[in-house]
This record gives structure tokens, sequence and C-alpha cells, in this order.
């Protein structure tokens, strides 16, 4: 098994966005393995891992099966459209599952030696913030963080509980014109979970072949004062396994 924490330690490969090459999260898991990533980030879309239908002997089971394979649980997506929280027909599922997640985050991740993080796109409400309140109070319970990838972010993220998620490919769709990095320095006080994705004209591209400068960006987080992983986010990328190859070997010593 490789040495982890001699190679890619702040590292942590998104299962949502090998769905379609790989169907089966395991098929993931040991690519993290053969490519020496330490952590992954589940799919709570994925039926294999959805977490409401993942009781706690199932939970339990999956966390034996990373710790197995030497990983750790950085956290967990759940990429709901932002406003199936606030169309009446949906948002009692959405967020139901959202609760689920956070349940499944912060066991698995206590598990693991992992985080506790779900990171979520929540509804920009013009002044209404029962859903971000709902989320922050259910995360409060499960020991877990939501964090929110809305951009910009929310005014009422402030709570220990609910935070802000950096994904840049995000940042540049939402219209942000601004330097991603600088943009990173103004979220990093209430930073708590961030990619690595790039965005290009016709949509998400490979880390580092869009908007964003790999390097500079990895910089910019290791001295935002952030401490988590940095995710490898490959949704929608042609030959992810060679576009992760590139991303980790353009990674900064140590990190």
């Amino acid at each position: 098994m490789p040495d982890h924490d001699a190679t890619h330690k702040n590292r942590s490969l998104a299962l949502a966005g090998l769905d379609a090459a790989r169907p089966d999260p395991r098929q993931g898991i040991r690519l993290a393995v053969e490519r020496a990533v330490p952590a992954i980030q589940l799919d709570a879309m994925h039926p294999m891992t959805r977490p409401r239908e993942l009781d706690r002997s199932a939970r339990r089971d999956l966390a034996a099966m990373l710790r197995r394979a030497g990983l750790r649980c950085s956290g967990i997506d759940l990429w709901i459209p932002p406003e199936h929280f606030i169309d009446p027909a949906r948002a009692d599922l959405a967020i139901s599952a959202a609760e689920s997640a956070l349940i499944a985050a912060g066991e698995i991740a206590s598990l693991t030696s992992g985080d506790p993080v779900l990171c979520v796109t929540l509804p920009r409400e013009d002044g209404d913030t029962s859903v971000a309140q709902t989320l922050s109070a259910a995360a409060q319970r499960a020991g877990a963080v939501v964090a929110d990838h809305t951009w910009p972010p929310l005014e009422n993220q402030g709570s220990e509980h609910l935070a802000i998620g950096f994904d840049p490919a995000g940042v540049v769709a939402s219209g942000e014109s601004g330097d991603l990095h600088s943009l990173l320095a103004r979220a990093a006080p209430r930073l708590r979970a961030a990619r690595l994705s790039d965005m290009g004209p016709a949509g998400r591209v490979e880390p580092g072949s869009g908007r964003l400068d790999l390097l500079q960006y990895q910089v910019a987080v290791a001295t935002s004062g952030f401490d988590g992983d940095l995710v490898i986010d490959l949704r929608a990328i042609r030959d992810q396994e060679a576009a992760l190859d590139r991303v980790l070997e353009a990674g900064l010593p140590g990190f």
C-alpha cells in the first residue's frame, strides 16, 4: 500500500465526479489508493452510498472498508439543486437528505479520523434563512458542519456549524470576475471546504486548464489557514485518471 503520509497528505478524491466511469464507488476508492491519495469525499447521491439508505451498521461497514484501505473520509457531497430546498414539492425530501448526510458525515468521520463536513449549495432566499438555520441545527446535533458552496457566500454563514465551501469552478460559473486567490482569501475566515476544480468557456475543465492557476491556488489555500483536505473534483472531466495524475504531479511538496 502506498505511504499516504509521504505523498499527497492533504488531498482527497471526490467520488461524485467518478460515477459515470466507475458506477461502483469501490472503484473510486481503489483509484485513490493506487494514486496515494489519503482521503475520499463520499457522494450522497450515489445509490450505494446514499446516507438515508445506510443504517448505522452499514455506515460502520463503510467506515471499516475505508480504514482497511488506509483512507480517511474528508466529507460528503450532496449536490442537490439549491432550488429543491425551497420548492414546496421537494423541500422536505431535500432537507431530509441533508440531515441524513450530516448524521453519516459525523459518524463516518469519527470512525476514519476524517472531517465531518457536508458540502452543499444552499438557495439564495431573499432574506429567508430558514433552510440554513435548519441545517445548521441538524449539523450541531450530528457533530458535523455544513459547508455551503453558494457564491457569493450567504450573509448568515457564521456559526461554527455553517461555513463556506470554495469551489473555483462554481465561483467562476456564478459570474464572479474577481481574482480567485483574492476571493479565497476573503472566504478564508469561514472556510471549511476547498476544492480543486476549474472552469473554461464551455464548462468544467481539468484543474489548471481554465481560469485557475493551479500552483498559485494551492499556495493560497496553504497560506489561508485552511487545514482540511483539498478535494480533487473531476466532474465532467474526460480521461479522469490522466487528469488526476497531472493534478497530483502539480501539487505542492508535502501538501
